[in-house]
């Protein structure tokens, strides 16, 4: 059991301290607010509740009357107030259990609610302080750690003179950080990337963001439209960004806007220009060094699909002798790519983590965000995660003219550029990110974008040089 302890001097960090919690708010939370009356238990709850609807003017009705009152937000939450009940079974005729099934639950006056609410709730208890109030929390487990976590980001920001600033909580947006979008009192909003958000417990959880800083200097020096870094703290795995907003690359219907997509294959051919960096700064003083393209770990990658799509959604079984066939294979196939001209591999360049900056001009005009797990590798991986986006709808002829658009600016400026190499690289990649999506997609059983996919993987696979691989997917059933 963990505790926290903290005073409250006013309503504003009542307020704040609702923020705090509502970014650490997850489905199955039970949140029990203990306290005399006056003592703040309907502020918080207030707060709370409108820092996740992200609505300050947010009608929140105390449920004294009504005893709940659910609420559609990003984590549903149902708001009840057993002050009027009379008998501690009255709680279950209320619906918490289903509230927490697939939401969260705010529960005032816990005391009458007998030994019906959940074990693993968070107790928080208000009492009036001097001017203020003291709000004693005690929480388990993996929620524990959520609330501890919440409360780190408000101190780091306290350390930027942000303290007082509104947090949202975002959507990943296909970078490995938990993403908050930042309002401070003065000036413009900010995004916050946490890294330990996401993967509390990760031993070198500070890796991602000594890559992202040390690659977003290098991107920045070339022009390209990766985020001003306003503050960092590489060891607390936090760092404090330029806001790109949430205007993206697809339409609202997920289709691929030509102009935004051919921006996009302009900004890789210019950082493909050049030679590739070597050892890049960092704030604190030290020096990242990208590694290496990995085969061995793409031959990995692939191989589940042998399980988790030929042998289930075709049901053919997979002998070893196949296992070992597909590992030669791509092995072989890896090792040509791994030939291939070489640069920053960014891994993390499609619709999901692109932004539109329309104010600003030429390749500047795409924002980048996916570069955390960035290393040195073959030129033709981004190329091939923008032409076939696994989330956004891309027409043959739209990913041929931007295929086409990166040759033509590579030889530009490039004259040893070799376009057979980076074609047959390309489809080798396209066809490892397909294999790989495809084996994922069917361990979630989530089948909504297959067909997309499966279209992305024919199309690759026409290449002469996958000729033996595309011959080997058909005997076990992949295609």
């Amino acid at each position: 059991m963990a505790t926290f302890d903290r005073v409250l001097a006013d309503e504003t960090a009542t307020l704040r301290a609702g923020e705090d919690l509502a970014m650490a708010l997850a489905p199955g939370d039970c949140l029990a607010l203990s306290g005399d009356l006056g003592a703040g238990k309907s502020t918080l709850a207030r707060a709370l509740i409108r820092a996740l609807a992200d609505d300050e003017a947010l009608e929140v009705p105390s449920p004294t009357f009504t005893l709940v009152q659910p609420y559609a937000l990003r984590v549903p939450v149902a708001h009840f107030d057993l002050y009027r009940i009379g008998d501690p079974e009255e709680l279950e005729e209320l619906g918490l259990d289903e509230a927490l099934e697939d939401g969260a639950a705010i529960v005032e006056w816990p005391e009458n609610a007998g030994d019906l609410l959940p074990a693993d709730r968070v107790r928080i208890r208000l009492s009036m302080e001097g001017r203020g109030r003291r709000m004693t929390i005690e929480a388990q487990g993996e929620t524990a750690l959520r609330i501890e976590r919440s409360f780190e980001t408000r101190a780091f920001l306290e350390r930027f003179a942000r303290g007082e600033a509104k947090r949202r909580r975002l959507a990943d947006r296909g970078v490995p950080f938990a993403r908050e979008r930042i309002h401070p009192v003065a000036g413009p909003s900010l995004m916050l990337m946490d890294a330990a958000g996401r993967t509390p417990d990760a031993p070198d959880a500070t890796t991602p963001v000594r890559a992202f800083l040390a690659v977003d200097g290098f991107l920045r020096s070339r022009g390209l439209g990766a985020p001003d870094i306003v503050a960092s703290d590489i060891d607390d795995r936090f760092f404090l960004a330029e806001d790109f907003g949430e205007q993206g690359i697809v339409d609202a219907d997920g289709a691929a806007i030509p102009e935004r997509y051919e921006a996009a294959i302009e900004a890789l051919s210019v950082l493909h220009d050049g030679p590739k960096p070597g050892a890049l700064p960092l704030p604190d003083g030290e020096r990242y060094t990208l590694a290496p393209f990995d085969k061995e770990a793409m031959v990995v990658e692939a191989e589940p699909i042998l399980d988790r799509y030929a042998a289930q959604e075709r049901d053919m079984p997979i002998a070893e002798t196949d296992r070992a066939t597909f590992r030669r294979l791509w092995t072989e196939l890896l090792s040509r790519a791994e030939e291939a001209q070489q640069h920053v591999m960014l891994q993390g360049f499609g619709s999901r983590s692109l932004f539109w900056l329309p104010q600003h001009r030429d390749e500047a005009r795409i924002g980048l965000t996916g570069f955390a797990n960035a290393v040195i590798g073959p030129n033709a991986y981004d190329v091939a995660t923008l032409v076939h986006d696994p989330h956004a709808t891309i027409s043959r002829d739209l990913a041929a003219d931007l295929v086409a658009r990166y040759i033509s600016a590579r030889q530009a400026r490039d004259e040893g550029f070799d376009v057979d190499a980076f074609g047959r690289t390309l489809a080798i990649l396209q066809v490892q990110q397909a294999t790989r999506i495809l084996a994922g997609m069917t361990l979630a059983g989530d089948p909504a974008s297959m067909p997309r996919i499966e279209a992305y993987l024919a199309q690759a696979l026409e290449h002469p040089a996958l000729a033996p691989l595309r011959a080997f997917y058909r005997r076990v059933g992949i295609v």
